[in-house]
Formats: C-alpha cells, structure tokens, sequence
C-alpha cells in the first residue's frame, strides 16, 4: 500500500538536488522559485450598485485609468442639497450684516419725516401759547395743551431717529458669529457629500494587469470590498530556495540572474533572506535532516517585468 523505504529514499534524494540547487547544461549552479505577486485589491469606500465595468481581467491599465462606477443618483442628490443649505445660511449672514432692507429703511424715512413736519407745527403753537399766555392772552390749560402737543412730537421724532439708527446697523455680533459656525459646518457637511459623489467613480491606484474580476455589472457592492485585483509590476517578485550551506554567500541586495520559460534572462535583486528554514519534502526529523532545510529568498526584478506571471517557474543563478 504505501512506498517501500528505497523508493522514499530515491524520491527523497531527487527532491534535495530540485530545492538545494542543481546544475543545468553548463555547469552553471541554479536555484529553483517561481514568480509571485503581491496583488492590490481595489474596493470602494462607498457602497453602491455598480453601473459601469470597464475593465475585463487580463486587462492592462494605467494608473489613474477607470476601473468601474457605482450608481452616484443618491450621492448627487445629497450633493446638491447642501450647497442648496450653504446658499441659504450664506444668504441669511448677508442679511444680518447689513441691517433691515432698504424698504423697511425707507418707510422709517418717510415716518421720520412727516415727525419732523410735526414737531414744527406744534413748537410754532407751543411758542405762541407761551408768548400769549404771558400776556394773559390764553388760558392755562390751552398753554398745557400745546406744550403737551410739542413734546409728543418732539418724543416721536428722537423715536424714529433711533429706529433708523438701529435699521442700518448689523445683527448682534453673538448672531453673526452663531450662523458662521452653522455655515462652517454646511461646508464641511457639502465637502464630504463632494468626496462620497467622487468615490463613486474608482480609479486605478497604480497601473498593472486586472487579474480577477468578483463582481458582475448590476450587482451591488458593499464599501471596503474588493471589486478586482491587480497586480502592478513592481509588486511582481521572485521567489527560489536555497540549501542552509548556500546561506554564507547570500546578502541582501546581492544580484541574481533570472531565467525562465519564453521569457529573456533578466536580472533581480535580493530583497529579504528568510530567518527561519522549511523542509523541502517533509520528512521526519532527525540528525541527518538537517541537510534538508532550504531558506526562501526574495527578489525583484531590476526592471519591471510585465511578462512575469504569478506561478511561473523560474531558475535563479546568484551573481557575486
């Protein structure tokens, strides 16, 4: 049922010489990896129902480029509701600071004035009756009326002049500075319904190929989840094992020539050296294991390579 113990040698040996490093045609030692890609996963932070999907996977996208949208009726709708309140609470300061409106203004003129026309007439009557009442040409009583009359008139224009006064100058300044604060909030309330409006259309953060695609034209998605992936070619590395003797000679920042199936022989640098091993086949352990363990090694490519696929195999020669 099972292997017997010199088959599992054999197939023992044969994995040692594929993850320890092996030798190819020239004689040229080589490690075996393959490419992997730290992909970015694009979401939304709004939620919505998504309109439009211009992308397809294996699709190349620039950065900046459309990716998809989501229905944006609401959030124009909100949108356009507070600017409608800015507008309003604006309105409304201007309104304050520059007193009542000229046609109440206007009316108190006129009052003011046929006040004034008034007050004339009775201090005509109010002089006169004391100039007769001197000469006992008038009784007392009609000199008290007239004075009476003068000082109504003279009571209704100090009145009026103080009306006017008070028509040009501005609300309180506890008002003014009341309805600024309201105005603040308005705009910082307009400016986040301008940021959810503008998340509705996603763009790509960095340019690279759409690997998957999670949701159909028509479906509603929830914000925070992601609609695609992808993989833009500076998040492509490399990946290849080495035996724990090869360790000594190995540093980050130390070049490796990268070869592979149908692509040009490219050169990548080494980015981090695993600190602890893995068994590369499993097998149990013992003292004579140890030759065994392997240590993953990461790379990037010099350049960015946009031929390079996750999974591809790669063979990897280390450069002094």
């Amino acid at each position: 049922m099972g292997l017997n113990l010199s088959k599992f040698y054999t197939l023992f040996a044969f994995f040692i010489l594929i993850f320890a490093g092996c030798a190819d045609e020239k004689g040229s030692a080589f490690f075996n990896g393959y490419v992997e890609g730290d992909y970015l996963y694009v979401a939304p932070s709004v939620s919505g129902r998504i309109v439009n999907l211009s992308v397809k996977e294996g699709s190349a996208v620039q950065e900046g480029e459309s990716l998809f949208v989501l229905d944006s009726a609401e959030a124009l709708a909100n949108l356009d509701a507070a600017k409608a309140n800015v507008d309003a609470l604006e309105a409304e300061l201007a309104d304050l600071s520059t007193g009542k409106r000229p046609e109440e203004i206007e009316r108190i003129n006129a009052e003011l004035k046929q006040a004034k026309a008034a007050l004339w007439i009775a201090e005509a009557n109010h002089e006169r009756a004391k100039s007769l009442l001197a000469k006992h040409a008038v009784s007392q009583k009609e000199f008290d009326a007239a004075k009476a009359e003068f000082d109504r008139a003279n009571a209704l224009v100090i009145e009026l002049n103080a009306a006017l006064k008070i028509a040009n100058l501005p609300a309180r300044s506890e008002q003014i500075t009341s309805l600024k604060a309201k105005i603040q909030a308005a705009k910082a309330n307009e400016r986040a319904a301008q940021w959810r409006l503008e998340q509705t259309a996603v763009l790509a953060p960095k340019s690279g190929l759409v690997e998957d695609i999670f949701y159909k034209m028509g479906e509603f998605v929830q914000s925070s989840h992601p609609v695609l992936s992808l993989l833009p070619p500076s998040e492509v590395k490399i990946r290849f094992f080495v035996p724990a003797g090869a360790l000594p000679s190995l540093r980050e920042g130390q070049k490796a020539r990268i070869s592979c199936e149908g692509c040009t022989d490219f050169s990548a640098r080494i980015v981090k050296i695993a600190s602890a091993p893995e068994y590369a086949p499993p097998v149990i352990y013992n003292q004579t294991s140890q030759s065994t363990l392997v240590y993953l090694v990461e790379a990037v490519p010099e350049n960015n390579a946009t031929a390079l696929h996750p999974s591809l195999p790669i063979k990897a020669r280390l450069e002094p």
